[in-house]
């Protein structure tokens, strides 16, 4: 391409004086007048979208067929479509390649709402894209739609016959299947000049602008494209966007993208595109909500939490509540309650869950991909409800109790999404696919009886009461079944564990309070069972009775090394200490002066201590080992009479609470090199135990570091070992 055309195009594009579509009328003179821009007839089956196209949204597929809708409704008017424009599809391979990816990514996001990619296609739209995807779809014949009045056509199938049995439009018909002239720019010109592609796209989707407002997720997108363009300048995005998007709270937005969009990738603000996407969501969060979620101050020195809040938006764009196209299931309200002490460390609880999801599907690389998008949306939607305390509100009508529950049921539907099953399969996945934007359920026409009777209203005032669900309320442990809604309060039965039935009337202002529950009525045990569930079935009760044994003799011996004399240990003190209610205090029943500790968890000798005169036994918390190769390099003891083995896991240290428990054994360090303590066993005198120790083979200098050589596990511990204590 000629270097003066390159240099004229850059100036027209860099002039700030010049409104964006006047220059993009300058420089299609131009592109013409050198031949870089030609008039020709093209068919719908020979275009792919531009990846820049909506700065990078490409088109999104619901928006297709809604365009395609209202067209037919009013006749397609072809003189309309005579500023179309494209370009040619690129020549180098590897722009070709990522330019087919772009639109294949799309075409599976889809699910069969756009025509598949042949990799014949010669062009890529920068205008009339969604009507021309939408030509392409109907000219395929083997498309679907879910949208509300072209699904009734036929079935969802998106034909020709059948929109034509309705509409009767033989415009439409002939753009199908001839085309129509578009302005065609050339593969050259793109390459010359790369930014020409976004720069048009911005400038002839105005028409389209102005007549749809864009929505929050859009301008999102749009600040972060042109944020990149712009080599890092938002003020410059700003001002770009808002000539195409003029969405007047766009400086909250702005706000939004550069504090939690994920950083220069944006990856959060990607996402979100995705959902949306797959949503087909044309919903608002307004300039309230949108304010909320971007400037509450949650008071945390450790985090900002960008994923709950993406949470939060993502929630709204599936909402299944909305006035004037604005998303009404959470409030301003229910973002400012998420920074009170009461659900700070819930709220903590789900940043952590959400980060840890996304790094697992980013791991996976699922984070572009349809199966990744659909997990995380539905955990993120999920997780804003429960922190909102409006559980079962959503698409989702299943109530989870915990957020334990809602990452269980994500972690679940991980697995079976690994597997190539559906996740609305996966055990403990309560209507997933509800919640990841499948075809509401078909909607009851109400009758003129209904609306004048108290208990139809009643019913669809509470329409989470379904009959026969089980239900819970705040004064009750009992759990009611719902049986019927009368004129005055809904009917429930109540069932006692002996079978008995009581019914329950509840007042139509009362059932507000009425919770669903997966729990079932209570019923008494049948006898054979509690026969089989009674002492002897508590298989672990041996083991613990062994546990009991060593933890006593730990403690007795543990006092012997620095010549203190044992205290006595009473059973009762034992099974506390099993049961995690004794607080150790064990610091104050040793002699501190042979030793010193440090705050960086290391010890030292306090006194010249001779070779040999230093061994240190652990003490702590039990679990058994369960094998030598997991459980390497730990405090093992061996309980010989039954076979088990313990590893003796130290008493928390917390310092500056003053609630830690020193073992010293626990504070002497691995040493790279020189050592001076040495590992051995020893089998305590009339017991079937041994247990491991450290002690010095060198002399001791005052102020010398306690370090000993880690052993393999299954190492002779070395001499001494397995003497009598």
């Amino acid at each position: 391409m000629d270097p003066a055309l390159v240099a004229e195009l850059n100036s027209l594009k860099d002039d700030r004086h010049a409104a964006i579509n006047t220059k993009v009328g300058q420089m299609q003179t131009l592109l013409e007048r050198h031949g870089h821009l030609y008039q020709v007839a093209v068919l719908p089956s020979q275009l792919l979208v531009h990846p820049a196209n909506r700065c990078g949204m490409l088109v999104n597929s619901y928006d297709c067929h809604e365009k395609g809708f209202k067209a037919l409704s009013v006749g397609f008017d072809a003189s309309k479509l005579s500023e179309s424009v494209c370009f040619e599809v690129a020549k180098d391979p590897v722009v070709k390649a990522m330019q087919l990816q772009s639109n294949l990514k799309l075409v599976a996001a889809s699910e069969n709402r756009l025509a598949p990619v042949s990799s014949l296609e010669r062009y890529l739209t920068v205008s009339a894209s969604h009507v021309s995807q939408f030509c392409k779809a109907v000219a395929s014949g083997h498309c679907s739609t879910e949208h509300e009045v072209l699904k009734g056509v036929n079935n969802g199938a998106l034909t020709m016959d059948s929109l034509q049995s309705k509409f009767k439009d033989k415009v439409f018909e002939q753009l199908c299947y001839k085309g129509w002239t578009w302005k065609c720019i050339t593969a050259e010109t793109e390459q010359a000049c790369p930014w020409m592609p976004a720069m048009f796209q911005a400038a002839l989707n105005t028409a389209g602008m102005v007549a749809k407002v864009p929505t929050e997720v859009e301008v999102a997108l749009s600040l972060c494209y042109w944020h990149q363009t712009h080599g890092g300048s938002i003020q410059q995005a700003v001002e770009t966007t808002r000539l195409t998007m003029p969405l007047a709270y766009i400086e909250t937005v702005s706000a939004y993208v550069c504090e939690f969009g994920g950083g220069d990738n944006f990856g959060l603000v990607h996402l979100l595109d995705q959902i949306s996407k797959m949503f087909g969501s044309q919903l608002f969060l307004g300039e309230e909500f949108l304010s909320a979620i971007t400037f509450v101050d949650f008071k945390d020195a450790e985090s900002r939490y960008p994923f709950v809040r993406a949470a939060l938006w993502a929630c709204q764009l599936h909402s299944p509540k909305h006035h004037d196209s604005i998303s009404r299931l959470l409030s301003k309200t229910d973002v400012e309650k998420l920074k009170t002490a009461a659900v700070k460390q819930t709220v903590k609880n789900a940043e952590q869950l959400l980060k840890m999801s996304w790094d697992i599907l980013e791991k996976l690389g699922w984070l572009t991909d349809k199966k990744g998008v659909g997990l995380i949306a539905r955990f993120m939607i999920r997780v804003a409800l429960f922190v909102c305390n409006k559980s079962g509100k959503g698409r989702e009508p299943h109530v989870y109790e915990t957020l334990a529950d809602v990452h269980t049921a994500f972690s679940q539907e991980l697995e079976a999404v690994k597997k190539g099953h559906d996740p609305a399969k996966a055990p403990g996945a309560a209507s997933s696919s509800s919640a990841a934007g499948s075809p509401a359920k078909r909607i009851k026409v109400v009758s003129l009886e209904d609306n004048s009777s108290a208990a139809a209203i009643a019913l669809r005032q509470h329409s989470w009461l379904k009959v026969g669900g089980f239900y819970t309320r705040k004064d009750s442990t009992e759990i009611f079944a719902f049986e019927a809604m009368t004129d005055q309060s809904g009917r429930f039965r109540v069932k006692d564990p002996w079978g008995k039935e009581k019914e329950v009337e509840v007042l139509h202002a009362d059932l507000k309070g009425m919770k669903a529950t997966e729990k079932m009525p209570p019923t008494i045990l049948e006898q054979g069972l509690v026969a089989t569930l009674g002492l002897g079935s508590f298989k672990g009760l041996y083991e613990e009775s062994c546990k009991s044994e060593v933890l006593h003799a730990l403690y007795e011996h543990y006092q012997q090394p620095l010549g203190l004399k044992p205290n006595f240990l009473s059973v009762a003190w034992v099974a506390q200490k099993l049961l995690g209610f004794y607080s150790c205090h064990c610091r104050n029943e040793l002699d501190d002066s042979w030793l010193h500790y440090s705050s960086d968890n290391k010890i030292y000798a306090a006194k010249n201590i001779k070779k040999g005169g230093l061994k240190l036994y652990p003490v702590g918390f039990l679990v058994k080992s369960q094998s030598d190769e997991r459980d390497k390099g730990k405090a093992i003891v061996k309980h010989l009479d039954s076979g088990f083995k313990f590893v003796v896991q130290p008493p928390r240290v917390e310092l500056e609470a003053g609630k830690s428990c020193l073992v010293p054994y626990f504070w002497v360090q691995p040493s790279a090199g020189e050592s001076n303590m040495e590992h051995g066993e020893t089998a305590i005198a009339g017991k079937s135990i041994i247990v491991p120790f450290l002690k010095n083979k060198a002399k001791l200098v005052a102020g010398e570091q306690l370090l000993f050589e880690r052993l393999p596990a299954g190492a002779n511990p070395g001499k001494g070992a397995k003497r009598k204590a």
